[in-house]
């Protein structure tokens, strides 16, 4: 699939969830970002990414997950999922429970 034909496809979606939500694109792109991060965004970086989806197409991951979670399909083929997928504190958390394994091994 054409980079332009899947990025209008895209693009299509956010439309689509958002008009089920009752909502406009920069209100989807709040959603998602809190969602994502767990606080709002910030005015100038929820403008410079609503900014780059009007003029190029370019979606954040964060939003494309929530799009994707709000329609029910999985993140990843074949279930694997992204680190991008998953929430920062989620993230953070595995990281730190890997760093104390690491710990308990080297001390051994």
């Amino acid at each position: 699939m054409g980079r332009e034909k899947k990025r209008k496809q895209e693009a299509g979606l956010i439309h689509h969830v958002a008009g089920r939500l009752g909502c406009s694109d920069r209100e989807l792109f709040v959603l998602a970002y809190r969602q994502w991060y767990g606080h709002s965004p910030g005015q100038a970086e929820l403008e410079c990414c609503l900014d780059l989806f009007v003029r190029r197409g370019d979606i954040p991951f964060w939003v494309r997950g929530f799009v994707r979670n709000h329609l029910g399909r999985p993140t990843r083929r074949r279930g694997l999922c992204h680190r991008r997928d998953l929430p920062k504190r989620v993230v953070e958390g595995l990281l730190l429970i890997a760093a104390l394994e690491l710990l308990s091994y080297l001390s051994i």
